[in-house]
Parts: structure tokens; C-alpha cells; sequence
């Protein structure tokens, strides 16, 4: 008996076509059925493992491409983060430069910034603030002293200098014109030494030598010059005598 080679049906010698699949009997095949349908097999799973592979093959590519692409994405996403962190970089040096002053010892956490230039002007001491830096620089005739300084602390001896006045009137009993005021007198010598070193402090502010104090000694000229010099704006940036405490470098 002979068998389809299509399907591997028997099929009788005398017929023309299988009557399983339909396929002309061109001649008879010797091989048994079983032997015909392993070798169907192989052949049907070979045909799928290349069908398999050349399926792969379009996935393969468009992996890679898509691999590159994130790899394209990835480099050009830090090429662009990088202004963003020279942006920030710039900002932290203009904060920098604006933390002068924030203390009451004047510059005490100021660090200059690197772009060199005269920053506004920063807010000046209030009278407590004054007074406190003044008794803090008891004897420091070195520095620099602002106007808001100096005359806060001018205004506060003056202020404690009539006080002790009336209390002389009340307790002594005896104004300074018909005797010294003891209590006058105590607060003047405690006060010396803080207010000249206050007023050289000043006086560098405007990059002048605190020697200018001896100009006291000239009637009435001196004292309208030194009243002029105390009135005087800071110098900005910095002198020979520091930095300036209101117009600082940033």
C-alpha cells in the first residue's frame, strides 16, 4: 500500500488523489506511516524555529534602537541639567555677599563675595544695638563706625548725662554752676575711653585719623568741622581702616 506524501494517509494504488487531504498521487511512497509523520514534524518545527528566528530579528533591532535612543535622551538631559546647576552656583555667590552686617559687632559673619562690587546700603542700628556695640568696643580704637552708631550712642550720654543732672538737683540739692555733681562726674570718666574710641571709629568711616578729636582744642572752628565730619556719609567698600559697615563689597 502507498501513502499521501502530504499528509502521509494510505491511499490505494489505483487512486489518483488522497481521499484525506486531496493531494494528486503522483507515485507511492515506501515508507511506513509513522515514519512519515516524524518526518512531517521535523519538518513543521524546523520551518518555525527559522520562522521564530527571523521574527526575533526585527525585535532585536528595535531594542538596540531603542536602547540608543535612551541612551541619545540620557546624554542630551544632562547636557541640559548643567546650566541649571551654574544658574544656582551663581545665585549662592550673590547670597554670599549680603550676610554682612548681621550682628551687632559689625562684619563679625560677613564674608566678600567674588564679583567685587559695592552692595546698597545695609540697615543701620537701632539705639540698644548702639549702645551695646559701644560698651563691647569699650577700648578698640581700631574699625570702622557708622553715623547711626555714633549718634545713638551720643544721643544715650546725653540723655543719662540730664537725668543725673536733676537727680544731683533732687539729692544734692545744688546744680553743677554751685558745685561738681558727683554723679555727673562718675558717668563722664566711666564713658571716656568708649566715647573717643567711638568717635576714632567714626572718623575712619570717612577715612580720616581719629587725631582729628585734638581739633576740639580750636574755639568754635574745630568743633563746626567735627560736626561736619560726624555728619559725613560712610565711604563705600573698604579703606585703609576695614570694610565699610554700610556700604560693604559683595
Amino acid at each position: 500500500m502507498a501513502y499521501c506524501g502530504n499528509c502521509g494517509s494510505p491511499i490505494a494504488d489505483d487512486a489518483k488523489f488522497c481521499e484525506n487531504c486531496g493531494a494528486p498521487h503522483m507515485q507511492a511512497i515506501s515508507q511506513t506511516a509513522p515514519d512519515l509523520q516524524n518526518a512531517a514534524g521535523d519538518s513543521v518545527q524546523q520551518n518555525l524555529f527559522s520562522a521564530g528566528d527571523l521574527n526575533s530579528a526585527p525585535q532585536q533591532q528595535n531594542s538596540n534602537s531603542s536602547q540608543q535612543s535612551e541612551q541619545t535622551y540620557s546624554y542630551g538631559s544632562s547636557q541640559q541639567s548643567q546650566p541649571q546647576q551654574d544658574y544656582s552656583y551663581g545665585g549662592g555667590q550673590q547670597q554670599t555677599g549680603s550676610s554682612y552686617g548681621s550682628d551687632a559687632s559689625y562684619g563679625q559673619g560677613y564674608t566678600a563675595g567674588a564679583s567685587g562690587q559695592i552692595g546698597g546700603p545695609t540697615p543701620g542700628v537701632g539705639f540698644v544695638e548702639a549702645i551695646q556695640i559701644c560698651f563691647s568696643k569699650y577700648a578698640t580704637f581700631e574699625g570702622r563706625a557708622r553715623r547711626s552708631e555714633y549718634w545713638f550712642y551720643t544721643l544715650f550720654i546725653w540723655a543719662v548725662q540730664m537725668i543725673l543732672y536733676i537727680l544731683g538737683i533732687i539729692i544734692l540739692g545744688k546744680s553743677p554752676e554751685d558745685g561738681t555733681n558727683i554723679l555727673m562726674s562718675i558717668f563722664s570718666l566711666a564713658t571716656l575711653v568708649p566715647s573717643l574710641a567711638v568717635f576714632w571709629r567714626r572718623m575712619h568711616d570717612i577715612g580720616k585719623s581719629g587725631a582729628w578729636f585734638f581739633l576740639n582744642l580750636v574755639p568754635c572752628v574745630g568743633s563746626i568741622v567735627l560736626l561736619v565730619f560726624e555728619l559725613t556719609d560712610s565711604q563705600p567698600g573698604e579703606n585703609q581702616f576695614g570694610m565699610s559697615p554700610k556700604y560693604p563689597v559683595i
